[in-house]
């Protein structure tokens, strides 16, 4: 089995019949890099979707000024967003051209409660505008290997994910 980066090496060196060969080994750091790449972002060209996992799954309290906040650092999908008010309610994702065009981008917040949601790059901003906190649910992207050592809760949990992917 393979638990750090410098066993997933040995895997794929392996798994080519390539055991030793400095031309392999050298661009072995180049292959998981591609490999974590096709992972999380997916390969539209060849019809890969990307990875997603429980192991991935997280949350985050993003605290929102006048409808807008922004992603962390390590988001990848969002799964859901809860309003925290004194009533919590989930929001509604709605794609951003409905999402501008919507009838709350004018209207006034009312209800004191957003009802719809959506992302742009890194900004997310809610509808009716409003100032508060909320809770996202998200699939957050597993730091990189980079070191021998290294390990990830995807390598942890899902070795066969990065051996394939890198091959």
């Amino acid at each position: 089995m393979y638990a750090t980066l410098s066993d997933l090496h040995t895997a794929i060196s392996t798994e080519l019949v390539r055991v030793g060969d400095s031309a392999v080994t050298a661009r072995l750091p180049e292959f998981v890099k591609l490999a974590e790449a096709r992972l999380f972002n997916g390969d539209e060209a060849i019809g890969v979707a990307p990875v997603r996992c429980r192991e991935m799954e997280t949350r985050a309290t993003l605290t929102f000024t006048d409808g807008a906040s922004t992603t962390p650092a390590d988001f990848l999908e969002a799964r859901r967003l809860t309003w925290a008010g004194a009533i919590p309610s989930r929001l509604k994702y709605t794609e951003p051209d409905a999402f501008y065009s919507s009838v709350y981008v004018a209207t006034p917040q009312a209800s004191g409660y957003p009802l719809l949601f959506t992302i742009e790059g890194t900004a997310v901003d809610i509808l009716p505008r409003a100032s508060g906190t909320a809770t996202l649910s998200y699939y957050a992207k597993p730091a990189g290997l980079t070191l021998p050592g290294d390990t990830n809760t995807v390598l942890s949990s899902q070795r066969q994910l990065y051996l394939f992917s890198a091959l």
